[in-house]
């Protein structure tokens, strides 16, 4: 079931999130969130209008997702960047793909014009599941990231709302 995220989310949340820290080239950061960074985070996204959405099954969460500002400036109001992840144990269910879609949805309800994906090159699965839903590839930054004593590429991908 795919629902809002409530404040007693954001353990799941900052679970999910640090393991992908420390575990997968599916974010460059280095260092894990803490809890208080982790609400920080979610009231600033609701300040601003934005949502935080999860995946719950069996009472537990097993996924989220979010999307928010592309750049600070009032030229790209309409276009926004989003970010899924998945717990590890309940990859290739399909919850990336329900994640996704939901996003797209919310993003359409609030008018926004293009969804901006940057996902690491060597993430096949994500870069299909985009593919599939309508994203279409725009490029790629070679070398823009580093973690894990390599040099990572990033592709851009993007769909268009409206």
């Amino acid at each position: 079931m795919i629902r809002e995220a409530v404040l007693k989310d954001l353990k799941d949340i900052l679970r999910i999130f640090n393991y992908n820290i420390k575990n997968t080239t599916a974010v460059y950061h280095y260092d894990e969130r803490s809890p208080e960074e982790m609400r920080h985070w979610f009231d600033l996204k609701i300040q601003q209008g934005f949502p935080v959405i999860v995946e719950e099954m069996e009472g537990e969460v097993v996924g989220f997702a979010t999307f928010g500002t592309y750049r600070p400036f009032r030229g790209f109001d309409k276009t926004v960047e989003h970010s899924i992840y998945v717990d590890a144990e309940y990859r290739g269910r399909g919850i990336g793909k329900k994640l996704l879609f939901a996003l797209m949805d919310l993003a359409k309800e609030k008018r926004f014009h293009i969804m901006v994906a940057y996902i690491d090159s060597e993430n096949a699965v994500s870069l299909k599941i985009h593919e599939n839903a309508g994203f279409f590839y725009c490029g790629k930054i070679k070398e823009a990231g580093y973690k894990f004593e390599k040099f990572l590429d990033l592709v851009i991908m993007q769909y268009f709302l409206e």
